[in-house]
């Protein structure tokens, strides 16, 4: 679901900017009844066009000639805000249940996207994506901007990797996340790098794993992707496997974000 924003002109300085995020039962009052990934997304405009053909019509057999329509669209740059996980909705839709669940509740999730500034401005688009392929969910979005000065004004946001399909950890390696050369702003003074991974299927959902981030050939750090608490969450009880601890995937929690920073890795400039 995609719907264009507006925001603030960039002349205006905010210290904080906050992203809630609320879902709730689809319109037929049914909750899904299984644990899906959920992300938002901020669209950053290129000033591309791109095309697609939408049908053919063959006006002249001989010599051949074929009228083509095309839907023509603006290119976009999608940048993910947040990421969350859906409850095991099998309670919330069950009248036989007493456990004080019914079709009319909505649970809030609130992200911090100061970072992403430069991209909340003027017009933006926004999109929600449901992975799931059972019902649904409604969702509502809201941003907060609070004035004043950020205790670090952002010049540049930038994808540096993002999903894709793969079979060995080798391939992964090589095509998912590829070592990089990030240029940057000749002004800017500090980087940050921000990690949103989830493991899911059979191997990676209920199986501790670990990544590590590395500039050249020095660590970073290394961060595990795995969650204990899932059992402890506020939306409780649902119904499934939601008490089991899993690879940061606890169905009715927005997903962590870690954060790297990677100043002291700056050389020269740009």
């Amino acid at each position: 679901y995609d719907q264009v924003a507006v925001f603030p002109d960039a002349s205006k300085n905010f210290q904080e900017i906050k992203f809630s995020f609320s879902i709730g039962c689809n319109n037929a009052g049914v909750c899904s009844h299984w644990d899906y990934d959920m992300d938002i997304y901020v669209g950053e405009y290129t000033g591309a066009l791109d095309s697609s053909v939408v049908s053919l019509d063959t006006i002249q057999a001989s010599p051949l000639i074929i009228d083509t329509n095309w839907n023509v669209y603006a290119v976009i740059i999608w940048h993910e805000l947040g990421r969350m996980i859906t409850p095991y909705g099998t309670y919330m839709d069950d009248t036989n249940m007493s456990d004080g669940w019914d079709n009319s509740w909505w649970h809030t999730y609130t992200y911090d996207v100061t970072d992403f500034r430069p991209l909340l401005t003027d017009s933006a688009p926004i999109r929600v994506h449901y992975h799931g392929w059972q019902d649904g969910w409604r969702v509502t979005t809201k941003f907060e901007f609070v004035e004043g000065k950020p205790t670090r004004e952002p010049i540049k946001v930038e994808n540096v990797y993002k999903g894709g399909s793969y079979t060995t950890s080798s391939q992964f390696e090589t095509d998912i996340v590829p070592a990089k050369t990030i240029a940057i702003p000749a002004d800017a003074t500090s980087a940050k790098l921000k990690v949103i991974v989830t493991g899911h299927g059979q191997y990676g959902e209920f199986t501790p794993h670990s990544y590590e981030v590395k500039s050249g050939a020095t660590l970073v750090r290394a961060e595990d992707i795995w969650r204990d608490d899932c059992g402890l969450l506020p939306i409780s009880p649902q119904g499934g496997t939601w008490i089991f601890n899993r690879a940061n995937w606890c169905p009715g929690d927005a997903v962590e974000v870690h954060e790297f920073d990677m100043s002291e890795f700056i050389t020269g400039t740009g």
